[in-house]
């Protein structure tokens, strides 16, 4: 007896391009590989941000990992996410245009973040208002990776 088990290709990196018409789904790689474009069929398992999802549902710019059949390129299972977080403090807000710019803790360059209506922004654990958003502020926040609107800002008052 002789069991000959044999894992399916994966993988990860951020969409570039998503075709509804043409059932495909085109990641590049955080490898650095070249761009790899996978064909979605009636069976790919998708989600999104650990949901059922559908490939409509997928945009450029969202986080992925994928299983596929090396052979065809067809996608086994897609699991995408669409938010991002970022940890560090302000560097700057610009109230005109609605920003907020944060230096990472990881050292990473500057993430700048556009803020909406929807955007949650608490100081210390008690909502707030954008203009109370003040540079050194430590901060975590979230956003969509497809736009980079913020969906929380949580910042910490500055030390006394």
């Amino acid at each position: 007896l002789r069991v000959d088990a044999q894992s399916f290709p994966e993988i990860r990196g951020v969409i570039r391009a998503v075709s509804v018409e043409n059932h495909t789904l085109t990641i590049v790689p955080s490898t650095g590989d070249p761009v790899v474009t996978l064909l979605i069929g009636p069976s790919t398992s998708i989600s999104l941000n650990d949901r059922p999802a559908r490939l409509e549902d997928l945009e450029p710019g969202f986080r992925v990992v994928a299983n596929y059949v090396e052979a065809s390129l067809l996608a086994l299972r897609v699991s995408a996410h669409s938010l991002g977080e970022v940890t560090g403090h302000i560097r700057d807000v610009d109230v005109a245009t609605a920003t907020v710019f944060i230096t990472p803790l990881d050292g990473g360059g500057p993430v700048v973040l556009h803020v909406t209506h929807a955007t949650l922004i608490t100081i210390g654990g008690e909502p707030a208002t954008f203009n109370r958003l003040k540079p050194g502020m430590g901060v975590r926040a979230v956003f969509s990776l497809a736009t980079f609107n913020a969906v929380l800002i949580d910042a910490r008052p500055p030390a006394p």
